[in-house]
């Protein structure tokens, strides 16, 4: 049985949920089900803009069409997770050379006015039409299409005990942290912890 508790954090008051937040049986079934079911009846939609979005990047600049990346799922297992390609092709090999250019957290870098990103990018980006291929990974098991965001290897490295909780229910392409202001929302202050967990 979850409960709800309030939590005080530096003066700053909290809802919590006590409890594991992984589904099992039925609800884990439910859901699954949910995604799929969403998928199909959405698919010539999804499909129609894959086909667009897929010619304008190929058309900019030429080059892979989907970046791969990898990321951590549920129960700390690794997956590939696929976007749309927004930057330059081979842009990571400039990503060093940015973050001590503009000395940024090389977690979550922040590089305003990125000449690495694209006139397409920058739209796809701004529309999050760059995550439609994360249905690939919903498709696969690895994601769900509402869940807290994979982690990178490198931020799993840097949690702590209590972030791990984080790990034990499937990620999703949406969810709190992306419908309340994304990478617009501080990702070192105290207050995103509860964008971090849900």
């Amino acid at each position: 049985m979850r409960q709800v508790q309030v939590e005080n954090l530096d003066g700053i008051p909290l809802l919590g949920v006590t409890g594991k937040p992984k589904l099992k049986g039925i609800e884990r079934m439910l859901k699954r089900l949910m995604d799929l079911i969403i998928i199909l009846v959405t698919l010539p939609v999804i499909l129609t803009i894959f086909a667009l979005v897929a010619l304008a990047i190929w058309l900019e600049r030429k080059g892979p069409i989907i970046y791969a990346q990898q990321r951590i799922g549920e129960n700390g297992k690794p997956f590939t997770i696929y976007k749309f390609r927004s930057m330059i092709p081979d842009a990571d090999k400039y990503q060093q050379e940015m973050i001590s250019q503009y000395e940024q957290d090389p977690l979550h870098p922040k590089f305003k006015d990125d000449w690495r990103v694209t006139r397409v990018g920058w739209f796809i980006r701004r529309t999050s039409i760059d995550e439609l291929p994360n249905l690939i990974n919903v498709v696969r098991g690895q994601m769900s299409l509402i869940g807290p965001r994979p982690p990178t290897p490198d931020e799993v490295a840097m949690y702590k005990p209590w972030h791990r909780q984080r790990l034990e229910t499937m990620p999703g392409i949406t969810g709190l942290w992306q419908v309340s202001g994304r990478s617009e929302v501080p990702l070192r202050r105290d207050v995103p912890v509860r964008y971090l967990l849900y």
